[in-house]
């Protein structure tokens, strides 16, 4: 359910999208100790393929994670959305940027913290 040619800008970023990832990155590296279980919540349709793609995206392509991590998930009073509340082990800062960017192509992502 990913989004058709949502691959990399094969000109590269901009000047302003190379600041923009540099400034998150020391963001990242300023507030973390890599590697280590950086917490993501993912706000999404509560329906079993946007779940899955979810879940592959976190996880490197697997459904589940290799090393047992967390994965909390709660229904929204409707029942439409589904709240995905995940530790994901990543090595180091550009992976958490790596991990934002898979997941903000999956149709059906509404919103990621």
């Amino acid at each position: 359910m990913s989004a058709a040619g949502s691959g990399p800008d094969p000109s590269g970023p901009s000047e302003e999208e190379a600041q923009a990832q540099a400034r998150a990155l020391a963001l990242l590296e300023a507030t973390h100790s890599f590697p280590c279980a950086y917490s993501v919540t993912v706000i999404a349709f509560n329906q079993a393929d946007v779940t899955a793609e979810v879940r592959r995206a976190v996880y490197g392509g697997a459904d589940e994670p290799e090393d047992g991590g967390a994965h909390h998930s709660q229904e929204s009073r409707g029942g439409k959305y589904l709240s995905h509340r995940i530790a994901v082990p990543v090595p180091d800062a550009r992976s958490v940027l790596e991990l934002y960017a898979r997941l903000r192509v999956i149709e059906g992502v509404v919103t990621l913290l």
